[in-house]
């Protein structure tokens, strides 16, 4: 294990990592096999932790030498490049990991639709999808009312959700003129991102449209903040993701979970 005792993620928990470790080497009779390493710095690749790691590759494989750095001369970028454009999709036209997943993806939800029509494996695949998302059916719990703000022909409700244990603030559209339907609106950026003048939230609430807009985990008011980590990406802080894998749940269940929440909420208390 090589660690750094000043990483975001707290020494403490290597040490304790390190003390469940080597009793499974202890049991194994292999104690030898396994060693801990820590450099006082931050999160990175540091001398003393790569001369380590070489040290255990050449014990390992068998390869003598030193294991320290040693200094090399790099290829410059016009050695790197052997294709025309530098990229071996845009030069020769290949598929991509992106395309293939979503050619994978159109077939997949076809599939998923026609079995969803004639009822065959659906339920089963529900299930899989709940398990392996970690996907949980909250209770319903009365959200907090936090003010009105009245624009004719309609007005704006604030309120917030706190019965899985953190907020979900969200707000109700509601027309003058309701028609009977309803919209759960998301936007990655928050729900203040489409609420200005003939935005497409107001496009639908003028057409009596209730419009129910909610920042989910991660977005609007629950975004990251402040908050970048080493893996920060689009808006979007990668360290969430790890977390929730982490501990056994996933972005994606998260939301479903929250989603499936505000449906129960907009039917009983707003309908």
């Amino acid at each position: 294990m090589l660690t750094t005792t000043r990483d975001m993620f707290p020494i403490e928990g290597a040490k304790e990592a390190e003390a469940e470790l080597q009793r499974v080497f202890k049991a194994y009779h292999a104690v030898d096999h396994f060693n801990l390493v820590t450099d006082d710095a931050p999160h990175a690749s540091t001398p003393k932790n790569r001369a380590a790691m070489y040290a255990f590759f050449q014990k390992v494989f068998g390869m003598p030498g030193p294991s320290a750095d040693e200094t090399v001369t790099p290829l410059s970028a016009a050695e790197l490049q052997v294709t025309p454009t530098g990229q071996v999709a845009t030069s020769y036209k290949g598929a991509t990991l992106f395309s293939l997943n979503g050619e994978a993806a159109v077939q997949k939800i076809a599939l998923l639709r026609q079995q969803q029509q004639q009822k065959t494996g659906y339920a089963a695949l529900l299930r899989q999808a709940r398990r392996l998302s970690n996907y949980q059916q909250l209770p319903y719990q009365s959200p907090v009312y936090m003010g009105t703000y009245v624009k004719p022909p309609y007005r704006i409700e604030k309120y917030r959700e706190t019965g899985k244990g953190y907020i979900i603030p969200y707000l109700l559209l509601r027309p003058q003129q309701a028609n009977g339907k309803a919209v759960i609106y998301l936007n990655p950026w928050g729900k203040l991102a489409d609420t200005t003048i003939g935005s497409e939230m107001e496009q639908l609430v003028r057409k009596g449209i209730t419009v129910l807009a909610a920042d989910l985990a991660g977005t609007g008011e629950m975004g990251p903040g402040s908050f970048r980590g080493d893996s920060f990406i689009d808006s979007i802080a990668y360290n969430t993701w790890f977390t929730a894998v982490m501990t056994g749940n996933s972005i994606t269940g998260i939301h479903a979970s929250d989603i499936s929440l505000l449906v129960q909420i907009l039917k009983k208390t707003h309908w």
